[in-house]
């Protein structure tokens, strides 16, 4: 992972620590001499998710992350440039371009017909380690551009494809001036626990220098059972991890405000039997 030391932040420890219920971390996975590669980890993760790219949509609308989505992108617009990683089939963008307050680009992306000085600017761009899920409909009809890559990896390339997009976006948007690429929004659902207690670090306080509008993102509450069952199942190289108390630590950085978060059960894993929980969560910048 290239590390980029002038856009790079260690905020942590903000300490507002307001989500309740239990959490189930340090103790299951935490001993640093349990991580992995995560070129390894990336590789299984991407095979595991193209085995069953085809039928992934068929149960998402019924998950409390779904319904939470669609609640927030129907009250924050969201417009500029959305970075989401963990994209999976694209369910995000689809609920961004239909959004109400998105909606007179739901039919179209940036470029497409219609007035620009009355259409909103709105472009989403998607990041996913699974090279079947970014040619499923919703990415291909919602998503302005996409690519595969492990999400810690495309935040720190200094040279990654979405810094292309974002710095055409933020010339677009400033008549051409822009200096730099501009990120509006970054969003992370369902890809957070794959990463290791460094990464989840490094890519938390990441997303915080680089967005300049919003950040929004689920935690997994996983309980030892979860965690136990998916090693024996799908092996070390689908190893998750439980971020709840890093989370709490981190808190609310300078210049931003929590304006959603919502702890509940965010899916059930049937194969097992375990109702996971966790929180879902949006921050907006102030300063």
């Amino acid at each position: 992972m290239t590390a980029v030391a002038e856009l790079t932040s260690r905020l942590t420890g903000h300490g507002d620590g307001d989500v309740r219920g239990d959490s189930h971390d340090q103790e299951n996975g935490y001993d640093a001499g349990q991580y992995h590669d995560p070129k390894i980890t990336g590789a299984t993760i991407g095979q595991v998710y193209d085995s069953y790219a085809d039928s992934y949509e068929d149960g998402a609308e019924e998950t409390r992350q779904r319904t939470f989505q669609r609640d927030v992108f129907n009250r924050f617009p969201h417009h500029g440039f959305t970075l989401d990683l963990g994209c999976g089939t694209g369910g995000a963008g689809m609920l961004i371009r239909q959004s109400p307050l998105n909606s007179s680009s739901a039919s179209g992306n940036v470029g497409g017909p219609g007035d620009a000085s009355t259409r909103p600017n709105v472009y989403v761009h998607g990041v996913d380690v699974s090279a079947r899920m970014l040619n499923r409909p919703w990415c291909v009809r919602y998503y302005d551009s996409t690519q595969r890559g492990l999400i810690q990896d495309v935040l720190m390339d200094p040279d990654a494809a979405w810094l292309q997009h974002a710095v055409r976006t933020g010339a677009a948007e400033s008549g051409g001036l822009s200096a730099g690429p501009v990120v509006d929004h970054i969003t992370c659902f369902g890809a957070l626990h794959f990463l290791d207690p460094s990464q989840f670090e490094a890519v938390l306080s990441r997303v915080f220098v680089l967005a300049r509008r919003s950040v929004m993102f689920d935690i997994d509450d996983f309980c030892p059972f979860y965690m136990q069952h998916v090693l024996e199942n799908l092996g070390e190289g689908f190893r998750n991890y439980n971020h709840m108390a890093a989370y709490r630590k981190f808190g609310t950085p300078p210049g931003w405000a929590k304006v959603a978060e919502e702890e509940a059960v965010l899916y059930r894993m049937e194969n097992c039997g375990v109702d996971v929980r966790g929180v879902l969560v949006r921050f907006e910048r102030v300063d």
